[in-house]
């Protein structure tokens, strides 16, 4: 063990949770860019005259597709700290754009800049596994999910009064304040990860791969594309299995892939996350819509602000509390356990839900129940990684992950998208007439959500790995730093 990881060790615990407040600080900034705008979509739609306010989310999904597998693999050259603020530049950037922008090209333009953030996920949960001990790691990562569920709370509460009181460019003028902030924070508070892997970077892999998704999900989102969307797509990721395969440094490690630790965790986790995305969009829709006797019984009305007070809040806050369980779960039970937690967190919110049950309270204990679904998925998912994966590569292995709940993420959303668009009716006359989503919508998406749920506490339940207490991986110190010429 050198002097760096010997002195590392004899820090105090308060430190390395210091670090990691600093890390959960800058990963709720890739939070807030989802949350903070939730209400403003109408807003935007009419201050840019477009019918496409999905492409606001759409195009961050896709994007990030397309950002994850090169510059996960660049933070393990350069350094997981150097990545971070890279991104917090180009994240700074975007949001200048989607504050100042006259037009929606531009302003989607700034959304893509804003999509290089999800990166700071696999920086930040990387740096957690290079700088803390083993024994604090598990720990660390359900801080980390705290920082998430805590930007999922604040989110609809702050957006919703920038976004009533000052308009929409107002919440992202707010992304780029943060972002200044939590980015001196980082440089500052931060040590630099000692791991470092010597190796080129497989872009032409990585822009197979991160294409060949974005096309596939675009096929998804846009039914109309799919005759050409999904044989493209095909080519594309058939070209990316051919690429790695004759490349003696891969950008993403078919071998690493080939482990049933990784892909199993992978299609677990990624199954189990489509109620737990989506359900909290169907609520929101729900409760903000009024009450229609004979179209939507359910509905409440609920303006945003009472959105982010009566289901934001409590899904946020159980999602942040229930974050620190799952971390401490992890260590002294084991992530599968959390796996299970989190599936049965997306199955019965949607079990309630389909049922017609209505009532402010229904929704709330909806929301909460939501919230242990988070809590526990990203707990569960990045300690199974991190127990699977070298520490060489936990980068890569981090990038994987990231891009298959990113992958998911954006096929479900389309999916409960296609369902509610085909079951909306017209409430109105004219040039004020507005398309509401029916009671049918709802149920059938709710069912959707269920059967995925089930699927995914199935797969996780025939999980041979990740049974016994997380140690935190292989331990840091075996790995031997190599020098970087920057």
């Amino acid at each position: 063990m050198d002097e760096a990881v010997r002195a590392r060790a004899e820090r105090p615990t308060r430190y390395y949770m210091l670090v990691v407040g600093v890390i959960a600080l800058v990963i709720g900034n890739a939070n807030f860019e989802f949350t903070l705008i939730g209400g403003a979509f109408p807003n935007i739609a009419v201050a840019f005259h477009t019918t496409q306010v999905l492409l606001v989310m759409t195009v961050v999904f896709v994007a990030s597709l397309v950002f994850l597998p090169i510059t996960g693999k660049l933070g393990d050259i350069y350094g997981k700290k150097k990545m971070l603020l890279v991104v917090s530049v180009l994240f700074a950037i975007g949001s200048v754009l989607c504050a100042v922008a006259p037009v929606y090209w531009l302003f989607l333009v700034g959304r893509v800049l804003q999509s290089s953030f999800v990166v700071a996920y696999v920086a930040g949960y990387g740096l957690v596994r290079d700088l803390l001990p083993r024994r604090l790691v598990p720990l660390g990562v359900g801080w980390i999910g705290a920082g998430t569920g805590i930007a999922v709370l604040a989110g609809p509460l702050l957006g919703g009064w920038l976004i009533d009181s000052y308009g929409f460019r107002s919440a992202f003028w707010f992304e780029l304040i943060y972002d200044v902030a939590a980015g001196l924070l980082v440089l500052f508070v931060v040590p630099e990860s000692p791991v470092r892997i010597k190796r080129k970077v497989d872009y032409a892999g990585g822009l197979l791969l991160g294409v060949g998704i974005a096309v596939l999900v675009y096929g998804v989102v846009y039914n109309w594309a799919i005759p050409f969307a999904f044989p493209v797509a095909a080519v594309l990721l058939i070209a990316f299995a051919a690429v790695e395969r004759r490349t003696a440094e891969p950008l993403m490690s078919l071998r690493l892939l080939g482990k049933p630790k990784v892909w199993y965790t992978l299609l677990a986790a990624s199954v189990t996350i489509f109620a737990i995305q989506v359900g909290p969009n169907a609520l929101a829709e729900i409760v903000r819509i009024p009450r229609i006797p004979g179209v939507l019984d359910q509905g409440l009305g609920w303006s945003a602000w009472q959105y982010g007070i009566y289901a934001g809040l409590p899904f946020g806050l159980v999602g942040a509390l229930t974050g620190l369980l799952a971390g401490w779960m992890s260590r002294r039970y084991s992530p599968r356990l959390v796996l299970l937690i989190a599936g049965v967190g997306g199955l019965v919110p949607s079990l309630i839900a389909a049922t017609s049950a209505s009532g402010a309270a229904v929704f709330i204990v909806i929301a909460a129940l939501q919230g242990v679904g988070l809590g526990f998925l990203y707990a569960a998912a990045n300690n199974l990684v991190i127990e699977a994966v070298p520490a060489d590569s936990q980068g890569v292995g981090t990038s994987m992950l990231y891009t298959a709940l990113g992958t998911m993420n954006a096929v479900s959303t389309a999916i409960i998208g296609t369902i509610t668009a085909a079951h909306t009716v017209p409430v109105g006359s004219g040039a004020a007439a507005a398309f509401i989503v029916n009671s049918d919508g709802f149920r059938i998406s709710f069912l959707v959500m269920i059967g995925t749920s089930v699927a995914g506490l199935l797969l996780t339940l025939a999980m041979r790995h990740g049974r016994q207490a997380a140690l935190g991986g292989e331990p840091v110190e075996d790995i031997v730093a190599v020098p970087q010429e920057v």
